[in-house]
């Protein structure tokens, strides 16, 4: 039997990006299309997707730089990846989320009931191995916006879901949602 020593390597950038230009990995890094955005407009690029026969799903790279809560959710889970290794100085990020799942916060919209507690905007942290990587579980009720502060990048981040999820819009009718306080 003939034995092979290997030799070891520290991870590192320059390893990575070797390894990324081999063609062997895809390093999580914003997409010039999803930074820079003008106010008010974000952006989606897919960066894989996978064959259906091994159960599809895709990774993509948001770009925030909205301020406007556009409440949706979607018939299935996806997980978010709040990972900032670029050389950018992020503005805020805020998950705007429903405290109960989309049936029920749509009837407390459609009857007037709505109450202040049952939506909140939490400001989001990147790189932080307990906050910044989670599940979005479906028919949860969210968005997601920024500030209009034009000296920070806008923010960037990814998600991985099914191919072929939806965004379905929530039917606000008369509601307006504005944050509070930005702290």
């Amino acid at each position: 039997m003939k034995e092979f020593y290997l030799k070891v390597y520290n991870a590192s950038p320059e390893l990575f990006f070797k390894l990324e230009e081999l063609g062997l990995i895809k390093l999580f890094m914003p997409t010039l299309n999803t930074l820079n955005l003008p106010l008010n407009k974000n952006a989606v690029e897919w960066l894989y997707t996978t064959a259906e026969q091994y159960g599809s799903h895709k990774l993509i790279c948001v770009g925030i730089n909205s301020t406007i809560i556009r409440l949706n959710y979607h018939p299935d889970n996806e997980d978010f990846i709040l990972v900032n290794n670029s050389q950018y100085k992020f503005k805020d990020l805020y998950l705007i989320i429903g405290l109960e799942k989309q049936e029920i916060l749509q009837q407390k919209i459609n009857e007037g009931t709505l109450a202040d507690d049952d939506i909140i905007a939490i400001k989001m942290e990147f790189n932080n191995p307990l906050l910044s990587i989670f599940t979005m579980l479906k028919n949860t009720v969210h968005c997601e916006i920024t500030t209009e502060n034009s000296n920070l990048q806008n923010p960037v981040f990814f998600v991985s879901e099914p191919t072929n999820l939806k965004q379905i819009f929530l039917d606000v009718k008369n509601y307006n949602f504005r944050l509070l306080n930005k702290n």
